[in-house]
């Protein structure tokens, strides 16, 4: 008797679950996770365009030899016409040749020859290039701030300032044709330095030292 009665209580207790889970599974809200395709279409993040709201360059002179890399691609190509210019791009001069790039009202770019730089960012908060070889000009037109960086030397550009990088030696010559240019760097104890130089100045810059001479 006591056996049967604990086999009657086991089913009750078996029916009252199964009756409770089907009523919390009726209620219950499904929860869809989405695929990782799905994340990526909704971010807004595109490795072919470039922000929506970044500044577009143009290439407003062309001489000689100027190869340009895009966003996408592993290898630069020969410019035959000039383009526009946009972030995360890239562009190389040869040997007697030379380009320049207008961001509007903002930023006018003058590469000379055998020389490099990346359009690493143009958005209208601040504009950010990496100049990897060569001399280039840097003209400021408008308030959107501007920083160039060129090995260890970063530089707040304020006005019109020319930037070369000696070819053999980790020198770099900054100077100042008007306005002002902010240079800060660390030095090999790992000390942070500023300045700001004024129109008429030049700077010397030894990377594998982190010294500086101004002129």
């Amino acid at each position: 008797m006591k056996n049967l009665l604990l086999f009657v209580m086991m089913i009750c207790i078996g029916l009252f679950l199964m009756v409770g889970y089907s009523t919390f599974i009726g209620r219950s809200k499904v929860i869809t996770i989405p695929n990782l395709q799905t994340i990526f279409r909704t971010s807004g993040f595109s490795l072919e365009k470039a922000p929506s709201d970044s500044l577009i360059g143009k290439i407003t002179k062309m001489n000689g030899d100027i190869f340009w890399q895009s966003r996408v691609a592993t290898d630069s190509a020969k410019l035959g016409s000039p383009i526009n210019i946009q972030q995360g791009e890239n562009l190389i001069t040869k040997e007697k040749s030379n380009t320049s790039v207008l961001f509007d009202k903002n930023l006018e770019v003058n590469i000379g020859e055998k020389s490099e730089v990346d359009f690493v960012q143009t958005l209208p908060a601040n504009i950010v290039l990496v100049q990897g070889a060569g001399v280039v000009e840097y003209k400021k037109l408008d308030g959107v701030p501007v920083s160039i960086r060129t090995l260890h030397l970063l530089i707040e550009n304020g006005g019109d300032i020319n930037v070369s990088l000696d070819d053999k030696k980790p020198i770099i010559t900054l100077e100042v044709v008007s306005g002002s240019a902010t240079f800060s760097y660390n030095d090999t104890d790992n000390i942070t330095s500023v300045t700001t130089i004024s129109a008429g100045k030049k700077l010397i810059f030894n990377d594998d030292t982190r010294t500086v001479v101004v002129e």
